[in-house]
């Protein structure tokens, strides 16, 4: 009788914990939505075009029209198509994921999926503007000890 007692008074305390931070929890979701809705266009605005550059690069991966310097003679593998389509798909949902962080109220994971968005951006514009830096990020060393 006791045992159960003290069962049900456990299950009474963890379930007003948990009711108390699934509220608290809406109730951020709700106050970040609204103080951040203006900014959130912009971004949203942003992830729409960077979506549409990944639909492009999906659209073209594989195919034989270059996206990346159609006149120069670049690696086949990887397919110079592809490389754009990775990048662009990596960056949108990197962006996507910082999107829900923010908005859900995880501020400290949002930083941390923030500096991937900015990572990922530094990393396109490095390498689909310099075709020295693209070869060496599409290099893939075979001996180990090269890599």
């Amino acid at each position: 009788m006791i045992a159960e007692e003290c069962a049900r008074s456990i299950e009474n305390e963890i379930g007003g914990f948990l009711g108390a931070v699934i509220e608290d929890r809406e109730k951020v979701y709700r106050s970040a939505e609204k103080a951040l809705q203006p900014l959130m266009l912009l971004f949203d605005v942003a992830l729409l075009q960077v979506c549409d550059m990944s639909h492009f690069g999906f659209q073209h991966a594989g195919g034989r029209a270059k996206i990346i310097w159609p006149g120069v003679l670049l690696p086949k593998r990887p397919r110079p198509n592809d490389v754009f389509y990775i990048l662009t798909s990596n960056l949108a949902h990197a962006m996507q994921a910082f999107r829900l962080l923010i908005l859900y109220g995880f501020e400290s994971q949002a930083r941390a999926a923030f500096r991937g968005v900015v990572e990922i951006v530094d990393l396109m514009i490095v390498v689909l503007a310099d075709e020295a830096t693209y070869r060496a990020y599409i290099t893939s060393f075979e001996d180990p000890k090269a890599s």
